[in-house]
């Protein structure tokens, strides 16, 4: 999703879709980002249930 912001952004400034890419960056990058962010965390509470179960 984050590589996808990215393309259609670096996209839409080439042809000069400034508020398409105002948008995309602005709403899409920052929900992929918490996306990033609730992954890692998941993961680390995955690890921290292995680590007390034993």
């Amino acid at each position: 999703m984050i590589l996808f912001s990215l393309l259609y952004g670096i996209i839409s400034y080439t042809f000069s879709y400034y508020g398409e890419m105002l948008t995309s960056l602005g709403m899409t990058m920052p929900m992929a980002a918490f996306e990033v962010n609730d992954l890692y965390g998941f993961g680390n509470w995955k690890r921290m249930q292995k680590r007390q179960a034993v």
